[in-house]
């Protein structure tokens, strides 16, 4: 049994079942169904399409055998039973990666992508560095929202002065890559976006809630 939310992870999901030759009856493609259970060509394999956090709690009691569910779904519940899967591999990789090109001199920044995606990332890097950057948004089937604040594993955004050098050095160790933006200016921008973000204004945003909030009224 697979444990899906409705909405936009369903959405976002849906072509990955298609990928893996698993095409579910049709009903689950109609936002009108009202019904909870889902029969796939697979015979081994049925979905159950429920809240986003019921998907935890029925994986944590047996309901479901994998689900898919937000990384803040996860964080809210502390059930032993239920954990995001990590290819340690892949992060050691990664990790070495980078860190042999600190080691060599061949970056001049380097930030991990955890908690709020690459665009929380940058934002940090441009606000400790107070150097803006503007990024590109990838062509491809991944919504904007999700290449943005998507929290992925063994993910780093690193500055260079020599980015076909660095690329063609990934490429070389095995390790996706690519370039995503540059740097430079006094604020935040994407390719195609409305308009720039000052690094001033969002450090005021970023540093001076909690002093106005606890100043109160």
């Amino acid at each position: 049994m697979l444990a899906l939310p409705r909405g936009r992870i369903l959405e976002e999901f849906r072509p990955l079942l298609t990928r893996m030759g698993i095409e579910p009856e049709a009903a689950l493609d109609d936002p009108n169904a009202r019904q909870l259970k889902f029969s796939t060509s697979d015979a081994a394999l049925d979905i159950v399409c429920v809240r986003s956090f019921d998907v935890a709690t029925i994986v944590a009691f047996g309901g479901a055998e994998l689900g898919v569910a937000g990384n803040d779904v996860l964080m809210e519940f502390d059930y032993p039973e239920i954990y995001a899967p990590v290819d340690l591999g892949v992060e050691k990789r990664n990790g070495d990666f980078v860190r042999g090109l600190i080691s060599q001199g061949k970056v001049t920044a380097c930030h991990d992508v955890s908690d709020g995606g690459i665009l929380v990332a940058v934002a940090e890097m441009a606000l400790s560095g107070s150097i803006g950057a503007t990024l590109q948004i990838p062509d491809s089937d991944i919504p904007a929202h999700a290449w943005l604040f998507g929290e992925d594993q063994g993910r780093y955004i690193v500055t260079t002065t020599d980015a076909k050098g660095l690329l063609a050095a990934a490429d070389k160790a095995g390790v996706p890559a690519m370039q995503i933006g540059i740097t430079g200016a006094d604020g935040l921008s994407l390719i195609g976006g409305e308009a720039e973000t000052a690094l001033e204004e969002l450090r005021q945003t970023h540093e001076g809630w909690l002093p106005d909030y606890m100043a109160g009224p």
